[in-house]
């Protein structure tokens, strides 16, 4: 009994590491092709898009879309076409293919001028789900390769993932608002159907907004045996993983469906803007029998209250109120750093002038 506990145990910690693996892989090179995942209800459809990411001129592409068991394309009548649509990316004058069998399809998109932008989707499809499917799914992007007049950039494969609708959660953050030098704490909060053991989650945070090491903290929907692991990835993104240790041999889940998970504490820098966004992505949860779950990317409102916090500028950027420096100086207009407004009605407040 303990060692089939054990086994599950690592099983759903495995499956959050190794699909969250997945996110870390970045394609060199100066033209590549992903999908992003979707969610697709047992017997219902759903739009997918191919995007790219090109840093040179690129007017066609051509690849395949391979599909797993349980998913196939939407015929467009008769023949082998299948129905998909040109994007703002290649909707100017280009031709937009997709033709094949039902689950394997040759992608081509081509233009006599380069694709505008040079990131987002290019080509939008639609696929249909059989009545039974798993939990996930993965759709294989192979072959793909970008041309501009003679030269010809081959990509590496990619993979998107379909998402079962019935293994979806939900996670969202409360809105928060500091002041430059303060601290505030931002509350994690997850909804879920089924019985969830593990969990992970990437954290971006906006500039003028710095992580507290060794902040994490869990609400009453975990007990003891939970423990946070957290390490910045290359861009800055912080990666969250919860996990449970076994104690006396009892196999621990997320108690409860719904409420805040965890929390997590922030300090400003007088670099915050007046509003920004923290955002919560890669979101993947695991079941005791490693069953995988999935969230879409959540985001939450920061607010410099400082700087929202003032009125009576007019256009030139000065104040009908007394101004002062942090050193008690009477000035005329706010000048770089830290001001002190006295406003008309007796109270006082700080901004932060770049």
């Amino acid at each position: 009994m303990k060692h089939s506990r054990l086994i599950r145990r690592m099983s759903a910690t495995a499956l959050l590491l190794a699909t969250g693996a997945g996110c870390l892989l970045a394609q060199e090179g100066g033209v590549s092709v992903s999908m992003d995942r979707f969610f697709i209800a047992p017997g219902g459809t759903a739009t997918v898009y191919v995007n790219m990411d090109n840093d040179v001129d690129v007017s066609s592409v051509t690849g395949t879309i391979v599909l797993p068991e349980g998913l196939s394309f939407v015929a467009a009548g008769e023949g082998n076409a299948k129905v998909c649509a040109a994007t703002e990316r290649s909707a100017e004058g280009a031709i937009v293919q997709l033709t094949g069998s039902d689950t394997v399809g040759k992608l081509l998109v081509t233009n006599s001028e380069p694709l505008s932008g040079n990131s987002g989707a290019i080509l939008a499809f639609d696929i249909e789900a059989a009545d039974e499917l798993p939990a996930s799914a993965t759709i294989t992007l192979s072959g793909f390769k970008g041309a501009r007049g003679t030269e010809a950039y081959v990509m590496d494969d990619s993979r998107g993932m379909a998402v079962n609708e019935d293994n979806r959660i939900t996670m969202a953050m409360g809105d928060i608002a500091v002041a430059p030098g303060q601290k505030a704490t931002v509350s994690v909060e997850l909804q879920n159907e089924a019985e969830l053991e593990n969990l992970q989650c990437d954290i971006t945070l906006p500039q003028g907004l710095t992580l507290e090491e060794g902040s994490f903290a869990p609400t009453e929907r975990l007990n003891s045996s939970y423990s946070f692991r957290a390490g910045s990835l290359a861009d800055g993104t912080v990666r969250v993983v919860l996990f449970s240790m076994p104690q006396g041999g009892v196999h621990s889940t997320i108690s409860g469906t719904s409420g805040p998970l965890f929390t997590f504490g922030v300090t400003a820098t007088e670099e915050l803007p007046e509003t920004a966004n923290i955002k919560l992505s890669n979101i993947i949860a695991a079941s005791p029998e490693a069953v995988g779950y999935y969230a879409d990317d959540a985001e939450a409102s920061v607010t410099n209250s400082v700087l929202t916090g003032i009125s009576g500028v007019n256009a030139q950027g000065k104040y009908s109120q007394e101004i002062y420096t942090v050193g008690g100086v009477r000035t005329e207009t706010t000048t770089q750093g830290v001001n002190i407004i006295r406003k008309d009605d007796g109270t006082v407040v700080k901004v932060y002038k770049k």
